[in-house]
């Protein structure tokens, strides 16, 4: 569980608008703009789709 004792946690890559941008695109290659959600792109970056909505608006600008 995270906060134990002797847990190990992966370091995480912070989420950029190309990071985001770049899931995108690779969801939209792979099945068409109708595949792209927030939920997917935030699967993809393995982050919770809360996370990435603020660079998802970021994109979208």
């Amino acid at each position: 569980m995270p906060g134990q004792a002797g847990a190990v946690r992966r370091p995480r890559t912070p989420l950029s608008r190309q990071r985001v941008l770049s899931a995108a695109v690779t969801l939209a290659d792979e099945g068409g703009a109708d595949a792209l959600s927030t939920r997917k792109i935030a699967q993809r970056l393995g982050v919770v789709p809360m996370r990435a909505l603020g660079k998802t608006v970021l994109v979208v600008r």
